[in-house]
């Protein structure tokens, strides 16, 4: 490491247009703005630092300044150690692209075809500490992970986002640069703006901002947790918080498998078998076998999801009974179900 290539200079006026397209591109969303900030400035404050986090952005809005801020700005920050790369690369066998490099700017990286084949890498790029380097007609070696990494896509699904997600800030800008912003810009970048923006952005405060900082979840970033959830675990979500038709409550299992049936069909959805339903919600409910009930005067059993406490001054058996005669009749209001009837 050499150093970096610009001497900082701090004059925040002379950066002042950098910052507002900054700014625009979080829709003017001070937390995110915030934390985009500080995530730009630590690796700068402590050079080599590898962040446990990425910055995606996308938009179906062409123009609206991404390209231009982290490609045009932040490439001059960091010289040679900056790249701007595309899916050839991340396809490549070959990856000595990502050997000595501190900022990685990655452009349509996958294709619709290939969202889900390279999410291993990703997210190895995101927060491994080492790679190993491939480079052609050499021997293989392995270096340290310095590079932090931008995601930039006009695509409205560019990356699979899991439910559980910590590694991505996700932030969908809403308006197109606007001309003049983007000849201030301009102007600043071509009289010593880049300088301004690393003398400030040494000087950010960061109060307690680590490698480990999450990012907030923004709306954008939700609905590309959402496109990546299965059926049964939006049933699930929306069971629980009491969305559906269909009370949070104790139930036979095959009573539950049926109004997911139901669901599935109502909303074009790929259903699945019972037992491997089954098997995904005891992960999130207590599933109790050969459990009794008294039901239409008689007394039966069946394998339950036990939602919920028994209330005082009644059994078990009559509490149970009580929500199997209720699940019975909103499963026979709603009409058949899809498949035949489970055991």
């Amino acid at each position: 490491f050499t150093g970096l290539p610009l001497v900082p200079k701090r004059d925040d006026s002379a950066c002042s247009n950098i910052l507002n397209l900054l700014y625009a591109l979080c829709n003017n969303d001070d937390v995110v703005y915030h934390w985009i900030l500080r995530w730009l400035a630590y690796p700068l404050q402590n050079v080599g630092a590898k962040m446990q986090s990425a910055v995606l952005m996308h938009s179906d809005v062409h123009g609206s300044g991404k390209s231009y801020f982290f490609d045009g700005v932040m490439r001059l920050i960091y010289g040679n150690y900056c790249r701007v790369l595309g899916q050839t690369q991340l396809e490549s066998q070959y990856n000595d692209w990502q050997s000595e490099i501190l900022f990685g700017v990655f452009e349509e990286v996958l294709s619709r075809g290939q969202k889900y084949s390279h999410t291993g890498t990703i997210k190895q790029m995101v927060t491994g500490k080492n790679f190993r380097v491939e480079k052609k007609f050499m021997s293989g070696w392995e270096e340290a992970n310095h590079m932090n990494a931008v995601f930039l896509s006009n695509e409205v699904q560019p990356l699979p986002v899991e439910p559980s997600d910590r590694r991505f800030l996700v932030v969908w800008p809403e308006e197109k640069l606007i001309d003049s912003l983007k000849l201030g810009v301009d102007e600043e970048l071509n009289n010593g703006g880049a300088e301004a923006f690393l003398a400030l952005l040494l000087a950010v405060p960061l109060d307690g901002f680590t490698i480990y900082s999450e990012p907030p979840t923004t709306e954008a970033k939700q609905r590309l947790m959402d496109f990546g959830k299965p059926a049964w675990q939006i049933f699930y979500e929306e069971w629980s918080s009491n969305q559906l038709e269909y009370p949070y409550s104790p139930v036979r299992v095959r009573d539950l498998f049926k109004a997911f049936e139901r669901y599935c069909k109502d909303r074009n959805e790929h259903c699945m078998g019972q037992n491997k339903f089954t098997g995904f919600i005891r992960s999130k409910e207590r599933r109790q076998s050969d459990v009794r009930y008294e039901f239409s005067g008689n007394e039966a059993k069946a394998a339950f999801f036990i939602v919920g406490i028994c209330p005082e001054g009644k059994s078990k058996k009559q509490w149970l009974g009580a929500w199997v005669n209720k699940w019975e009749e909103l499963l026979m209001r709603n009409g058949p179900s899809m498949g035949a009837e489970a055991a």
